[in-house]
């Protein structure tokens, strides 16, 4: 005891002879100083029950002492509710004690977030709190749209769909909106990417469980706006994009221009895949084909960019452009030699050229293009599609008659421009 006298003493001294204009002392001085004295030492010593009374007794006598004076108070509190001791009093003196800071020393966005997150963290659960929350939520949102927590950000949505589930008139266009603009207000916080992503989930978790969603409601509330007023706005582009994916949503106008307006900024394997994807669906070909070339272009490994080429070969597949199809399976099985399904693609192509490209003047010469189709189905490793294309080989009598022997190369002509050696349907190696 006569050591932290001495050490009190020591403190008030200092005070007295170093005194800065920051600080305003009451009338009372020797009083406030030495509970100033008193709240620092417990605070320093997390002695926060010791330090409570000399912060009650300053915020009262001495409400403008100093800014510190509230740093201190809402730790104290803070603490206070986490151990649980006394909560309801202590939750009702930080809401308080925000308040009073405002008072004194302003900061409304920094101060009002903080009180608005505690405020829902207490609160939440009792209804006769909501709608004021909610409003309170809204009002700052408006004010300060650009300055509102992260965490605030999900609490004024989970504020927004508790409200409107006790039964408050709020419409469903109320909550697309505001869900909207936090969405918004979201990407713009100063969080890693990864902590919005995270946090933009339980947004969508939030706007689903207050209202239901379709692919015409997303494209109708989010998707048509976008396109007629937002045409650059990337963010927006994001959550469209989010949407759709979440609903599989992608056939829309909107979702296709946001996806083009994300590609052009931010360009992406993936994102060039898909959309030349949803391009060819919609036989747009010109279009679809530079962005499957993007997608190449965009692979950062060899077996991604395999797949780009495959896509590619698929694309010229179905518009019946062979030579082109073959053309970009064979580029990916360069590129990996394991992609048995470009292998498969080849020999589709073979199979299905047989009407086209036969003369009908030797049947061994037409069918040779079942043994060009059966050793692509092999390397595919399809047994099942190589006794479909064995069953269409030439006979051994076929070949006879052509004066061909089996094991014997011959050219196929047409677009395929191969050699084989011949095989009968009834001998294989």
């Amino acid at each position: 005891m006569k050591n932290f006298a001495c050490l009190l003493l020591i403190s008030l001294n200092s005070i007295l002879c170093n005194a800065q204009s920051a600080y305003q002392w009451p009338e009372d001085t020797m009083k406030a100083k030495t509970e100033w004295v008193l709240l620092k030492d417990a605070m320093q010593q997390s002695r926060y029950l010791d330090a409570k009374a000399s912060l009650e007794w300053l915020i009262k006598e001495a409400p403008d002492l100093h800014l510190s004076l509230y740093v201190y108070g809402e730790k104290l509190y803070k603490t206070l509710i986490k151990e649980q001791k006394e909560t309801q009093e202590h939750q009702q003196a930080l809401l308080k004690l925000y308040e009073k800071r405002l008072s004194y020393f302003k900061d409304s966005a920094n101060v009002l977030n903080r009180k608005l997150l505690a405020s829902y963290q207490f609160y939440k659960s009792d209804a006769d709190s909501l709608t004021n929350m909610y409003l309170e939520f809204k009002d700052y949102f408006q004010k300060y749209p650009g300055q509102m927590l992260g965490a605030n950000i999900i609490a004024y949505m989970d504020i927004l769909r508790l409200t409107e589930k006790s039964g408050a008139d709020i419409s469903d266009d109320e909550v697309f909106q505001t869900y909207d603009q936090l969405s918004l207000a979201l990407q713009r916080i100063k969080e890693s990417d990864d902590q919005k992503t995270k946090k933009q989930a339980l947004l969508d978790k939030l706007l689903t469980s207050s209202v239901q969603l379709s692919c015409e409601i997303i494209d109708s509330k989010f998707g048509q706006p976008f396109l007629a007023q937002y045409a650059d706005d990337l963010d927006r582009a994001k959550k469209i994009i989010a949407l759709g994916l979440a609903y599989s949503c992608k056939d829309s106008d909107a979702f296709l221009a946001a996806a083009q307006l994300w590609q052009a900024h931010k360009p992406g394997y993936t994102m060039a895949k898909m959309i030349a994807s949803m391009l060819d669906q919609r036989d747009e070909q010109n279009e679809a084909e530079s962005y499957y070339q993007q997608a190449i272009e965009l692979s950062d490994d060899a077996l991604t960019k395999a797949q780009a080429h495959l896509a590619l070969a698929i694309h010229f597949q179905r518009r019946l452009r062979y030579s082109k199809a073959r053309e970009e399976a064979l580029k990916a099985t360069k590129l990996n030699p394991l992609l048995k399904d470009a292998y498969k693609l080849i020999g589709d192509l073979y199979l299905s050229s047989f009407e086209s490209c036969k003369k009908g003047k030797m049947v061994s010469n037409d069918r040779a293009i079942f043994v060009a189709a059966w050793h692509m189905y092999r390397k595919a490793g399809r047994k099942d599609l190589m006794e479909v294309a064995q069953q269409q080989f030439p006979t051994v009598e076929q070949l006879f008659q052509d004066n061909y022997q089996e094991g014997q190369l011959i050219k196929i002509g047409c677009w395929i421009n191969e050699e084989v050696k011949l095989m009968s349907n009834t001998n294989l190696p």
